[in-house]
């Protein structure tokens, strides 16, 4: 048996492809959400790193006295440079990581199922515009043999 298939119900398009978008929007989502966590790592270290700045003073040699050597000097560069807002801006996001990585994950895999079922509605939509003209998927089918099994009797 021949048949034709004319139409292909939006609904039904848009469901499948919510289905298949976050499936397929999943990954990559992990993925963009987690380097964003690592971003917020780095910043953090990087301004941890500037406050927590030692210069070296010079070591003398006096004849008299011997080798003097004057250590280290703790120094916080974010004030000088700007950057104090910045680390406790950054600070407070080390702080919800786990919240910025979930809410990453949700509106990227959103996006993703929304862009997907987008695509497939409108591949429906067009599918549907030429079946109309004649165009439509012609598919054969053929009645399946009937299974005997000792369960159905």
């Amino acid at each position: 048996m021949r048949y034709t298939i004319r139409r292909i119900a939006p609904t039904s398009a848009l469901r499948v492809g919510c289905a298949l978008g976050w499936l397929l929007a999943l990954p990559p989502a992990l993925l963009v959400a987690w380097l964003v966590v690592r971003a917020v790592r780095i910043a953090s270290d990087s301004l941890q790193g500037l406050r927590d700045a030692e210069v070296r003073l010079p070591t003398f040699d006096i004849p008299v006295v011997g080798l003097i050597d004057l250590g280290t000097v703790p120094v916080d560069l974010t004030g000088p440079l700007g950057l104090d807002d910045r680390s406790r801006q950054v600070a407070e996001l080390v702080d919800r990581l786990p919240q910025i990585f979930a809410g990453t994950t949700f509106a990227l895999v959103a996006v993703g199922a929304l862009a997907v079922a987008a695509v497939v509605v409108l591949f429906s939509l067009g599918y549907n515009l030429l079946a109309r003209l004649g165009f439509g998927l012609e598919v054969e089918l053929d009645a399946a043999p009937r299974r005997d099994d000792a369960h159905t009797r």
